[in-house]
């Protein structure tokens, strides 16, 4: 992550490098939970025999997903085609190779559509991920979205959050309105875009009103506190839909939570070369732990170890959150020694094209 408002140049952020591996970590720990335990049938009405300790567990990482969509505002995307084509291939190349593979090794669903039907999942590609869907919209709107944050004063900045609030977080949460629903959406994508926006751009303001980071961190953990409480209450009243909804994205609570863990952890001036050195090392290839890990057709093989030893361990509460925990950490490592691979070797035949063109001349 750069940092060009907090610092007034571009410069490695560490703790934001840290924070965008540990985010996507958390979301392959909500995805295990979700669609890995079967909980997202919460979202139906339909009851899920599931313990309060994975609740609660849900109930702090859910922020993870809000959390990116801060820190892309926080360290402001700037729009370029060259970056933005870079990522849309990416995707592409993630989404062609997965149904090549499970072309090949699975003789059902896929056998049925062959290359025509790959060709038509690899055109479609942006469906799969709903967050891309939003993130490429945020990409092209970034600019406009900059200068309007630029050219608010910090009073009128706060009366912007209050009212993005006041109407995708409070009345869209409670009432559903404008069909705004639960967050899955580029409003929610936006709003969290420009309230990371005013927090880079009036930093010090925000240090003013809390310059203790700590406060950030009991916030966040007190709000995913009420959440994981509620989500447990309504989950042993049998009220399962209400249970789920305490994970909307737009949850008052989750997005406290999500502004609350990004403002503690980013913005730090440290020349740390310990463990969070090197987990930040792989920040650049955090993107493939998404597009691999939750691509739909492949959820069932990414969570089937962690299943497979679940069925062995007789329900144990501990044991099974270890798991999940170990699980996440797993899958999002396995994902960015893939992509680091592709990268060394993306890398390495465009340097032996360009070379070969130079001799030719």
């Amino acid at each position: 992550m750069e940092m060009q408002d907090v610092q007034g140049k571009n410069a490695r952020d560490l703790y934001g490098d840290f924070l965008r591996v540990i985010l996507m970590m958390m979301i392959v720990l909500q995805h295990s939970i979700v669609h890995g335990l079967g909980v997202v049938k919460l979202r139906d009405g339909i009851y899920v025999d599931i313990s309060g300790g994975v609740l609660a567990l849900n109930s702090f990482a859910v922020v993870s997903v809000n959390c990116f969509f801060w820190i892309s505002g926080f360290y402001k995307i700037q729009y370029n085609n060259r970056k933005l084509l870079k990522i849309i291939l990416e995707v592409l190349f993630y989404v062609v190779v997965i149904n090549l593979v499970l072309l090949v090794v699975s003789g059902t669903d896929y056998s049925t559509f062959g290359i025509v039907g790959l060709l038509k999942r690899s055109i479609g590609f942006l469906g799969n991920y709903w967050f891309m869907d939003v993130y490429f919209v945020l990409y092209v709107l970034s600019n406009y979205l900059n200068r309007l944050i630029e050219h608010l004063g910090w009073n009128e900045a706060l009366k912007l959050i209050v009212l993005l609030f006041a109407i995708n977080t409070l009345y869209g949460f409670l009432r559903d309105w404008g069909g705004i629903g639960t967050g899955y959406s580029v409003v929610q994508g936006i709003y969290l875009y420009l309230i990371g926006r005013i927090c880079s751009v009036y930093l010090r303001k925000v240090r003013e009103l809390v310059p203790y980071r700590t406060v950030f961190l009991l916030a966040y953990v007190l709000s995913c506190t009420v959440t994981a409480v509620l989500t447990v209450i309504f989950y042993n009243m049998t009220y399962s839909s209400l249970a789920w909804k305490m994970w909307a994205y737009n949850n008052p609570l989750v997005v406290i939570g999500s502004v609350s863990l990004c403002l503690f952890v980013t913005g730090r001036k440290s020349k740390e070369k310990g463990l969070i050195a090197y987990v930040a090392t792989w920040a650049p290839f955090t993107l493939a732990i998404y597009l691999i890990s939750d691509y739909y057709a492949l959820r069932n093989y990414v969570f089937w170890p962690m299943n497979s030893i679940l069925s062995r361990i007789n329900g144990n509460q501990c044991l099974t959150i270890t798991l999940l925990l170990a699980n996440a950490v797993c899958i999002s490592f396995v994902c960015m020694a893939i992509d680091r691979l592709r990268s060394i070797l993306f890398t390495g035949t465009i340097r032996f094209m360009e070379k070969g063109k130079f001799n030719n001349v």
